[in-house]
């Protein structure tokens, strides 16, 4: 277990030396969040860390940029809305 601990930071070191700007580390952090509030490993939670990794090195070589929004409230119901994550990938000029 403590090798796929050891493993996990590895990878996500990597993955913070490829982002390219604050939103790709802001996304990583919620990740090592999401680990540290579960005191172990969660496999699901590595293979979408891996995605990430594969998809912002994508992202970065292709030169588009990732804009990350997010919704906290619903207008239309006049109440607090599920959070979600969106990502909008714009090409760079």
């Amino acid at each position: 277990m403590a090798g796929m601990a050891h493993e996990m930071m590895y990878r996500i070191r990597n993955c913070e030396q490829d982002k390219s700007d604050l939103k790709h580390a802001r996304m990583i952090a919620k990740l090592e969040d999401k680990l540290d509030a579960s005191h172990g490993i969660n496999k699901e939670l590595l293979e979408r860390i891996d995605i990430l990794h594969g998809t912002i090195r994508q992202l970065s070589e292709s030169g588009a940029h990732m804009h990350e929004s997010r919704l906290d409230y619903d207008q239309h119901a006049n109440k607090p809305a599920q959070k979600s994550c969106k990502v909008r990938i714009s090409e760079s000029a």
